[in-house]
């Protein structure tokens, strides 16, 4: 199988054969040593989609000594084929992450001391969605109104592609969308200053905030920290996704459980959560210990 919409985390691959007429040392240099060797590659986790099915994915190779070691960049999943496929393949690909949606849809969720407040994301182009409201959900919150707000924005944000030329959007269009956009922040903070008074807006440095994205059979969580200049997403390791049919009080509860935990460097997810550690428990012995 050379198709990558059939290659599910933890499966064992190796890489297809080399053809007389291709470029060894650039194939070398593209993906090192292990793919001419064609040694055994787990793979660890499936790229997101956008509008298309993602071809791309995390691996780990096998090295000489047997030790796998993670690479660190994706790799086009088309360039290897499936050997084995784990027992607990379920359990490891609970939903189909990869899988193309026809209208991406994203939000940020955003947590201060006085509330939670959403906005909603244009799936084209990239600006907040000034024609869905915005909610506003003071503290302390249930977990079922959480969720069922962050739902409903979701839902109703709205999506400009048919307006892409294949190059770009109109440009009265964009400056349009951009007077909007800011017009909609600025009524924004008016609102939570009318609601909880001028000291919430100096404390928005110290908001919490989560991207949630719609994907094609789960919300996709965001941890995001805050560096002192700006929004620094967090790596995929530290990625939660739950099943669109979830209640909006799991839905909620899960929004709840990301935010208010302490804020951790993208470095310490790489470090403490590799994927290579959170596959290989579930992975039996003929797939850890393959050769060829």
């Amino acid at each position: 199988m050379s198709n990558p919409e059939v290659f599910l985390v933890g499966d064992l691959l190796r890489a297809r054969k080399i053809l007389p007429h291709e470029n060894k040392t650039l194939l070398r240099d593209l993906h090192g040593s292990y793919f001419l060797n064609r040694s055994p590659v787990l793979l660890l986790h499936r790229k997101t989609a956008h509008r298309q099915d993602s071809p791309f994915g995390i691996i780990a190779y096998k090295q000489k000594n047997g030790v796998w070691k993670e690479d660190k960049w994706p790799v086009r999943l088309n360039n290897f084929e499936l050997v084995a496929r784990p027992a607990a393949s379920k359990i490891l690909n609970p939903y189909h992450t990869y899988k193309g949606v026809i209208q991406p849809r994203s939000i940020s969720i955003y947590m201060n001391k006085y509330c939670y407040f959403i906005t909603g994301r244009l799936a084209a182009p990239a600006f907040d969605d000034p024609d869905v409201e915005w909610p506003i959900l003071p503290k302390p919150c249930l977990e079922s109104q959480l969720g069922s707000a962050a739902r409903k924005v979701l839902m109703e944000v709205h999506d400009y592609e048919c307006l892409w030329d294949g190059k770009s959007y109109p440009h009265a269009f964009i400056v349009k969308m951009k007077e909007r956009h800011k017009l909609a922040h600025d009524l924004l903070k008016t609102r939570l200053s009318e609601a909880f008074g001028p000291k919430v807006n100096k404390a928005s440095s110290k908001d919490t905030l989560l991207k949630m994205n719609m994907l094609f059979d789960c919300f996709q969580m965001k941890p995001t920290t805050w560096t002192g200049q700006g929004w620094a997403g967090q790596t995929a390791e530290a990625f939660i996704h739950v099943g669109l049919d979830a209640s909006d009080h799991d839905l909620g509860r899960e929004i709840m459980s990301i935010l208010n935990r302490p804020n951790v460097k993208t470095d310490f997810y790489k470090k403490n959560h590799p994927f290579l550690s959170q596959v290989l428990p579930y992975l039996e012995s003929h797939i850890v210990d393959a050769r060829f």
